[in-house]
């Protein structure tokens, strides 16, 4: 199976490479991506304004939506063929700013596609318990 991604290399440069496909680990799901967006951040990063931040490789992309394709060990809340989007930021759960309830503004807050390899790619892995990451979505 293959796994192309399109990865930000700098300087203005992206490039189509294979990344691995893995067995999702306890907690995580893989996620056939169907949609990705192109945002704002995105743009920023392609100009060269994030660099200093996301290094000279990473796989853009977080405003997604796809299916489950995987799903890892203890996930429950959801299930192999669901549809769903991810919520893009990762919080550390024990800052202030998320013991308050307010893991939007975690002082540890990781964003995925910029701190980590985002969603620019047939297959994608994201983390779904405790605190779900995942939102279900449902046609009319």
């Amino acid at each position: 199976m293959q796994n192309p991604s399109a990865v930000y290399r700098g300087n203005q440069k992206f490039a189509i490479d294979e990344t691995s496909i893995k067995t999702p680990e306890a907690g995580e799901v893989q996620i056939a991506v169907a949609y990705c967006g192109i945002c704002g951040t995105d743009m920023h990063a392609y100009l060269g304004h994030m660099d200093g931040r996301i290094g000279e490789t990473r796989v853009l992309g977080h405003e997604m939506s796809g299916r489950i394709s995987a799903v890892g060990e203890g996930v429950t809340n959801v299930s192999l063929g669901d549809h769903v989007v991810v919520r893009p930021l990762d919080d550390c759960g024990d800052c202030p700013a998320c013991n308050a309830g307010h893991s939007h503004i975690c002082h540890n807050l990781k964003f995925m596609g910029i701190d980590t390899d985002g969603a620019l790619r047939r297959y994608w892995y994201s983390a779904c318990a405790p605190d779900p990451s995942l939102a279900q979505w449902y046609e009319a």
